[in-house]
């Protein structure tokens, strides 16, 4: 078997600048596929393989670190001065073959002898192609000092940065930072203790994410997952559940006549709730057993146009306000009592 050749700095570098290179200018001729925009990480390569003069087969072990990610393999022939070779066949097999002029290896071909005839590098996705078995064989013609070089690259997953809120409401949108997020908010999965939330906004590096309003308070493990890769987890407090409020029953009322606010996430016990009606703060007598809160209308003074409900239940605010309506009498169906 031919030995694999040390790699150099040199060569690593170059190999990371023809990378960068075949995002934006690798021709769409022939069998060879552009390279994917997506953000990606290298996490393999091979070579240089040089050649001695004529024909000479190198076989090479190929792994990937995570088979879940898409994975791009792409074949250098030729780098800077050093030149190519004339043909160079590509095989991804399982197959160990190393005699040059055995029977060609079943498997997915790369290149084939016609490939490097118009380029010098050629990119092909082998996501799924790959397992702990898999070797390229690389079958070579060309003058002496002939080089060729491969890298497997795969798609680089998302990551949260450790400079992210240390708190949120559960319910409330919040801003997460990281890198590698989808574009389109449908493709970035944020889970709280494996609970979804909902993406409203994302850019590369940011998400507006709205935590599940079923989250408890205290401390949620927070991952992004994108394109089935998940990121590093990042640990957030929980504050919650928001309250929200739905309706009134009545709707307007007297001083000193019980108002009913339905809505959902009150506190208990019964003093972790504080009412407003507009600017005056209403007396909390108890909860129903179907979630309402029930309060008393406080005096309302001179007021004679709508005022605004809100509930703070543990010192979270409610999500939203209701309206209620300083009438001098209660209306059931229309008919005062």
């Amino acid at each position: 078997m031919a030995k694999i050749g040390t790699r150099s700095p040199s060569l690593a570098l170059l190999l990371g600048s023809l990378l960068l290179v075949t995002l934006l200018s690798l021709p769409p001729a022939g069998q060879c596929q552009m390279y994917s925009a997506l953000s990606q990480v290298q996490e393999a390569q091979g070579g240089p393989y040089i050649g001695r003069g004529g024909r000479q087969r190198f076989v090479a072990p190929i792994k990937s670190q995570d088979g879940k990610r898409r994975t791009w393999l792409t074949i250098y022939n030729g780098y800077g001065e050093k030149p190519g070779f004339a043909s160079a066949r590509v095989i991804l097999t399982q197959d160990t073959i190393t005699t040059m002029g055995a029977a060609e290896p079943a498997g997915y071909v790369i290149t084939d002898d016609s490939t490097f005839r118009v380029r010098s590098f050629c990119t092909k996705e082998v996501t799924g192609e790959l397992s702990d078995n898999s070797n390229l064989v690389i079958d070579v013609d060309g003058p002496r000092g002939a080089q060729l070089a491969w890298t497997l690259s795969a798609l680089a997953g998302p990551s949260l940065s450790p400079l992210n809120p240390s708190s949120a409401l559960s319910g409330r949108s919040l801003i997460l930072h990281g890198d590698n997020f989808s574009l389109n908010p449908a493709g970035n999965t944020v889970t709280f203790n494996g609970k979804s939330g909902k993406v409203i906004a994302s850019s590369r590096t940011t998400l507006t994410v709205i935590p599940p309003e079923s989250l408890d308070q205290g401390s949620a493990s927070i991952v992004v997952t994108v394109n089935g890769v998940a990121s590093n987890g990042f640990s957030m407090g929980i504050r919650g559940p928001v309250p929200i409020l739905t309706s009134l029953y009545p709707d307007g009322g007297p001083p000193g006549e019980i108002l009913t606010i339905y809505g959902r996430n009150f506190a208990r016990p019964l003093q972790n709730n504080l009412v407003q009606i507009g600017p005056f703060q209403a007396n909390v007598l108890g909860i129903n057993n179907n979630g309402g809160l029930r309060v008393e209308i406080p005096d309302w003074g001179t007021a004679s146009t709508g005022l605004s409900v809100s509930v703070i239940s543990n010192g979270i605010p409610s999500r939203n306000n209701l309206t209620f309506y300083p009438y001098p009498h209660i209306f059931v169906q229309g008919s005062p009592f």
